[in-house]
Order: C-alpha cells, then sequence, then structure tokens
C-alpha cells in the first residue's frame, strides 16, 4: 500500500522537531507521559501531519487514560493515512480497553497486516484473539510476537494465559511462559498464579 503524499514520517521532522520528539519519547520511558505529550506537540508546531509525532501523541495520552483526547487524535492519524500501522495499533489497543473486542480485532488485524514485524501488534492481537475465545489463532499471533521478540514479556505472559486456560491446561508450559514474563519484568500475576497450583 503506498501511503499518501501528504503523510509525514519521522525522517521529514527539522532538526528542532527531531530534538522535541526525542526529548518526549525520552520523558515517556521515565514515565512523564505529561512532559512527553507536551514536547511531542512542540515537534508538531514544526509540522502538524506527521502521523509518528501524532501516534506518540495518542501513545502518551492513552498512558495517562486520556481516552477521549486519544480517540481524537486517532482520529487524525486515520484522516492522514487511514493505513498507518501505528495509528491502528493504538486504535485496537484503546478497543482494547473499552472492552470493543470486535473493532479491536478489526484495527489489530489491519495493522498486522500492513506492518507483520511488530512484535507489539502481534501481542495485542493474540490478546483480542484471546479475549474473543479464539485460542489456536490466539496463540499463533503470540508465538509470531515472540519469535519477533523473545524477550517480550506481555507476550510470554499471554501466553501463559493461554495455556492455563486451556481445556485441559497446559500447566508446564504456562509456567514456563509465566516464568519467562516475570524474568523480562511483568508483575506477579495473582489469577495466574491460581490457575498453575
Amino acid at each position: 500500500m503506498t501511503a499518501p503524499k501528504n503523510v509525514h514520517k519521522l525522517k521529514d521532522l527539522s532538526a528542532t522537531g527531531r530534538a522535541l520528539s526525542d526529548e518526549g519519547q525520552r520523558l515517556c520511558a521515565q514515565g512523564d507521559f505529561a512532559g512527553g505529550e507536551k514536547k511531542f506537540r512542540e515537534a508538531l508546531n514544526e509540522d502538524s501531519s506527521n502521523v509518528y509525532v501524532l501516534a506518540f501523541v495518542a501513545n502518551a495520552q492513552m498512558a495517562q487514560g486520556k481516552n477521549d483526547e486519544c480517540q481524537k487524535t486517532l482520529d487524525e492519524i486515520l484522516a492522514i493515512d487511514p493505513d498507518e500501522a501505528g495509528g491502528l495499533y493504538l486504535l485496537g489497543r484503546l478497543r482494547l480497553r473499552q472492552d470493543k473486542v470486535d473493532e479491536a480485532l478489526e484495527a489489530l488485524s489491519h495493522s498486522a497486516r500492513i506492518n507483520s514485524s511488530n512484535a507489539m501488534t502481534e501481542n495485542a492481537l493474540g490478546n483480542a484473539l484471546s479475549r474473543k475465545g479464539l485460542r489456536q489463532p490466539a496463540e499463533t499471533a503470540l508465538r509470531k510476537a515472540l519469535q519477533l521478540d523473545p524477550d517480550n514479556a506481555d507476550a510470554h505472559h499471554n501466553l501463559a494465559l493461554v495455556y492455563a486456560t486451556d481445556r485441559p491446561p497446559s500447566v508446564e508450559l504456562a509456567k514456563w511462559h509465566y516464568k519467562k514474563a516475570q524474568e523480562g519484568g511483568y508483575p506477579k500475576d495473582e489469577e495466574l498464579e491460581k490457575l498453575l497450583k
């Protein structure tokens, strides 16, 4: 798919815009999502149609629980480029938060078709498929996420959940993936631990 000509990526930012975006990412990595959002908005003053920076804004808004603002930002992204994989991924995550699993599946599937090598998208898709009760496709998506990023703690956790809730449960596989998730920094999950006993 060819992106519309007016779509701007990170490489299209000026040096000032790039520095502001880098600072926003640094702040978000430290947990200061409000500060990161502010820097991304300053970068957008340099290039208001930059879908990558808009995606950083949407991600920072989602991390702050500003779901309505996040939706508006995602609408902006997808109006500029309806096939922007990052925007579709974030839309899928937002829909999962809202328990709109069918809409999440649609957005995440679209994102995965466009960018088939993104572990975060495959993990979110696996999560959505699992929540829909589609165990085999969920396992496939989560395994793909781990092929792309073997240390993805979220994917290990989600795969542990799939195996623990299987009929019959695959307890040893679930335990192995849960251990990998914890080694990767995933917090303790008491509900999963009950299933594994």
